[in-house]
């Protein structure tokens, strides 16, 4: 079980795609969930069950991906203008539209720009410290939108270079998400091991240390009791990586 989730890391660690990554990150998640799950079994040896590290650099970042999502875009920006069989589809001779095309639409231009882009919001998601991305993406992103002097120089470019661009901040919420339940997991197995009651557990969500913080506002944990779940609040809540079930206890 443990050896699992750590090839899972692995992996999440080395992908080098944004699907991949995405794809990485629900298994990871699925993964805590059992071995969450497996703390509530009578035999489950807590005192030897170590707790979790927290997400590598590498694991939490984008860069690596987004270099891979750059290449495929660029090799497609650089592909438009030699594609004549386009113009044709759309009822334009091939030397036509390649004229016509040629004032609106600079390949080199455009690909560079998405570079630029593309280097700033992996940049963003180097690290998850100690700034949270999904928190802290939403100034940076817009260093990539085209001003109007890109817009009269070359409209087309800007249009696509626009459009191809990644929604970032929510694969980076994702991992962050991620972050935090990996946070819950730890949780749970110290409240098993200290042997708090239900009683006892919202006094003890809010004494615990930074450790055991909101992923996002480094607030406790909190516990809802008529589900009988631990969570945070997150903006990415539909994935459900935020909450995490505790059986009950005397």
């Amino acid at each position: 079980m443990l050896g699992d989730l750590e090839f899972l890391r692995r992996l999440l660690a080395q992908a080098d795609d944004l699907l991949i990554k995405t794809v990485v990150t629900d298994m990871v998640a699925e993964n805590l969930h059992v071995v969450a799950a497996f703390m509530d079994t009578h035999r489950a040896p807590l005192g030897s069950f170590p707790a979790l590290a927290p997400l590598s650099d590498r694991e939490a970042t984008l860069a690596l991906a987004l270099r891979s999502e750059f290449r495929f875009s660029a090799s497609a920006l650089l592909m438009l203008e030699t594609r004549t069989e386009t113009y044709e589809q759309l009822g334009l001779p091939r030397w036509l539209g390649a004229t016509a095309l040629r004032p609106l639409y600079k390949p080199n231009r455009s690909t560079n720009r998405a570079y630029r882009c593309w280097e700033r919001l992996g940049a963003a998601t180097e690290s998850m410290h100690p700034e949270p991305p999904a928190l802290g993406l939403s100034g940076k992103i817009t260093d990539c939108s085209p001003d109007w002097l890109e817009w009269l120089r070359n409209p087309v470019g800007a249009a696509l270079v626009s459009v191809a661009r990644p929604d970032v901040g929510r694969y980076a919420g994702n991992l962050r998400d991620l972050s935090g339940l990996i946070t819950l997991v730890n949780l749970k197995l110290a409240i098993r091991r200290a042997g708090i009651t239900e009683d006892r557990l919202e006094h003890y969500l809010t004494g615990v240390g930074a450790q055991f913080t909101d992923p996002y506002q480094g607030k406790p944990m909190l516990w809802q009791r008529k589900s009988r779940t631990l969570h945070f609040n997150s903006p990415q809540s539909k994935r459900g990586y935020h909450r995490l079930p505790l059986q009950p206890f005397g």
